[in-house]
């Protein structure tokens, strides 16, 4: 038997042909695959578990296959963990997950060939690939036939393999036909972004797991252990060297012992010779700071060192005394908290990411209906621009552009949505409500006008370019939909549809709204009509205004 997979055709006319004879076969065996069904089935839930059997119903549905295993990257080992994924009928006693190194041949060809792969029992890839590479199989096709895989469904997301379906023969023992292998094609990458997502969110439940654990066993660690005293005497010879002081720096007690502070005490800091002079003379009660220092077998630690004088019944000072508490895992978890929430300020404002980790309920949006605000920023000349322009200073001005309306949108609370081309869209009261999200929406419009405007007088004319900005507020269905930027939340709607379309009437350094923005902020804006326009769909004309400037700034003038 000669392995196949499903190479997708670049013919439009002939992939329109694919979609809808997959669309029939779909129906025919009692499942859709309209792209709208599936991805708005994924976007209820953010949970792995959740997300495969989805997947793995509709799989069920059309091909039947006698098992499933899900292989996924786990960042923590750092290789393609599998396990078995059909819920409700798996048979299989492969008791233990198999893992498969990124750099292994299956891996490597997924991720080089993104279309389900139907792999014979000839251990040999398809015939166009390079045999040096793909020739052999070794310990991952044992793996292979353990799980009685033959058909490979990989999940591409932005450039990147997340993993892969393992399926077993069909149920009915007849062969995968080329239709079925396209559907898998076409199911693995409409499913990779929810995929990617949930493997994401997984991960970051179980760093917050561990640092909660991390803490808890801090707590206990320093429980046990005390803090550290030491104590010198006037002549900086150390006299007390508890044994907590001793697990801090890793110097047993005896070393210790009689010892001069500026040869045993180096980890306080090159300061500490300098601060106990000043203890001794009373010029200070007590000083208090924190250094960071190397230690051979522990490497990086934090400690907070504390000093007091030391004093005899007639009140001289007989020494100082140095209380260290070791900072170094609290440091550490404080150091994973900011990556996490760094990871997540790339998509939405600070503000919302701390109501996002401190109340996860408020963001399971999953394709509800709600208010928003949409903001949608298009730059105006840009095609004539590029055309007089290398296509790297075409990016660099771009991207340039962009991160001044990002900052904006961010800046009063909006969640960055995506790019599209020269545009940038965001919205306003989601995930998190907002009272005010139509004035949020318009503060992001104006300061981007002028911090462009800033921008602009410091550099060349050539580098100048202008937003047309378009605010509409209205019902949206609100989901994890996906995004090539933002994956995590996107709004479906009219009233996004109409912020697009004012932005593209808009004039270089205008922001235009819709009349149904303008009347819940008519109070505190100062704004011109500028006439009707005809949007495709509406029956009447809807009217638009120019936001001229904040009634709160004319007050202040």
């Amino acid at each position: 038997m000669t392995p196949r997979r499903h190479i997708p055709t670049n013919d439009p006319q002939v992939a329109d042909s694919q979609r809808s004879h997959l669309q029939e076969d779909g129906v025919e065996q009692g499942t859709e695959i309209a792209p709208c069904s599936l991805e708005q089935e994924l976007a209820q839930s953010t949970d792995l578990d959740t997300i495969l059997e989805v997947i793995s119903r509709r799989i069920s549905q059309v091909v039947s296959p006698t098992h499933q295993w899900a292989c996924l990257y786990d960042d923590e080992q750092q290789c393609y963990v599998g396990w078995p994924i059909d819920f409700q009928r798996s048979k299989n006693t492969f008791s233990n997950p198999i893992l498969l190194i990124p750099a292994g041949p299956l891996a490597m060809w997924l991720q080089e060939h993104p279309e389900a792969l139907h792999l014979s029992p000839d251990r040999v890839f398809h015939s166009d690939a390079p045999t040096s590479q793909y020739r052999r199989w070794d310990m991952e096709w044992k793996y292979m036939e353990a799980i009685g895989a033959i058909v490979y469904v990989p999940f591409c997301a932005r450039g990147h393999l997340s993993g892969w379906l393992a399926l077993g023969p069909k149920r009915t023992a007849e062969p995968y036909t080329d239709d079925e292998l396209a559907f898998l094609t076409e199911l693995g990458r409409r499913s990779a972004l929810a995929v990617e997502n949930g493997r994401l969110f997984a991960r970051l439940r179980h760093e917050l797991t561990l640092c909660h654990e991390e803490r808890d066993r801090m707590e206990d660690v320093f429980s046990s252990l005390g803090t550290g005293i030491i104590t010198t005497n006037v002549h900086n010879r150390i006299v007390l060297f508890n044994q907590a002081a001793s697990a801090i720096l890793g110097i047993h007690p005896d070393e210790a012992q009689n010892q001069f502070s500026q040869q045993v005490l180096r980890p306080l800091g090159d300061d500490l010779q300098a601060l106990l002079e000043v203890i001794k003379r009373r010029q200070v009660d007590t000083i208090t700071y924190e250094t960071q220092s190397t230690l051979p077998d522990r490497g990086a630690i934090w400690l907070r060192v504390k000093l007091s004088p030391l004093e005899n019944k007639h009140g001289k000072v007989t020494g100082v005394a140095i209380v260290v508490d070791d900072l170094t895992e609290r440091r550490q978890l404080e150091a994973r908290a900011r990556r996490i929430r760094e990871t997540f300020e790339r998509y939405v404002s600070p503000a919302i990411v701390e109501q996002m980790l401190s109340n996860p309920d408020a963001v399971r949006l999953g394709g509800i209906r709600r208010e928003v605000t949409s903001f949608y920023a298009d730059i105006r000349g840009f095609t004539a621009f590029s055309e007089n322009t290398t296509p790297e200073f075409q990016i660099k001005v771009l991207n340039k552009h962009l991160t001044l309306v990002t900052g904006a949108i961010l800046a009063h609370g909006g969640t960055l949505d995506k790019f599209v081309g020269d545009a940038a869209m965001a919205i306003f009261n989601a995930p998190i409500s907002q009272l005010d999200h139509v004035m949020r929406a318009i503060r992001a419009a104006l300061a981007t006008q002028r911090a462009v405007q800033e921008h602009h007088q410091q550099v060349d004319e050539q580098e100048r370019l202008h937003f047309g900005i378009g605010i509409t507020v209205g019902d949206a269905v609100i989901g994890n939909i996906g995004s090539a930027v933002l994956h995590n939340f996107t709004a479906i709607g009219d009233c996004v549809n109409l912020s697009a379309r004012l932005s593209d009437i808009a004039a270089p350094g205008q922001v235009l709204i819709s009349e149904a923005a303008y009347k819940r902020v008519q109070d505190q804006i100062i704004a011109r009509p500028v006439g009707s326009i005809q949007v495709q769909g509406h029956r009447r004309p809807e009217l638009a205004f120019e936001v001229c400037e904040l009634v709160e700034e004319e007050e202040d003038k």
